[in-house]
Formats: structure tokens, sequence, C-alpha cells
């Protein structure tokens, strides 16, 4: 079951918030320890790079991009590691498209 978070005309989803609500529905959801150890993962490497008080609709794909980048340049990252980051991602920023 995908569901979509919206919120009002005025408010402002910041990185941080949308990530307790998105651990939130997959706890919900009753996913295993594991997978919610994944997707906190993902989200730590992510919110290093661009900052928990990011806004969401702000992170586009040239974020992504630099993200890439970022992960790239840190440290010897296999390109199934830089994947796998990338879809826990992809999983948290989909709640919040349009």
């Amino acid at each position: 079951m995908k569901t979509k978070i919206s919120l009002s005309e005025n408010a402002v989803m910041r990185l941080q918030g949308g990530h307790e609500r998105f651990m939130l529905e997959k706890k919900a959801m009753n996913l295993s320890n594991e997978s919610i150890v994944y997707y906190n993962m993902c989200y730590k490497h992510f919110a290093e790079y661009v900052g928990e008080d990011a806004v969401c609709s702000d992170i586009n794909s040239d974020t992504i991009i630099n993200y890439i980048m970022y992960l790239r340049e840190r440290s010897e990252i296999t390109d199934t590691s830089l994947n796998t980051y990338l879809r826990g991602v992809r999983a948290l920023l989909d709640l919040f498209r349009n």
C-alpha cells in the first residue's frame, strides 16, 4: 500500500520530519528489523550530505547527482552499495512527490 503524505499549502516538510513519518509508516507496515535498519542507514548517509533541515521539496535531480559524487569521493564505494543507498533514499523521497 503506497500512500502520499500531503501537507497544507504553507507547510514545509524537512528531511528529518519526513524520515520520522516514513519510519512510522514502515513500522506500521510491520517491516522486518533488517529493513528498518537499512532505511535508517540510507537516511543517515543522505542526511550527512544534505542536512536534516533540508526542505524535501528542494531536493531535485541535481541534489541526487551531487550526492552520488559525494559518495564516490568520500570512499571507494562500489556501484552496488551506491545503488543500495539510492534505492533507500528514493523510497523516502517518493512519499513527497506530487
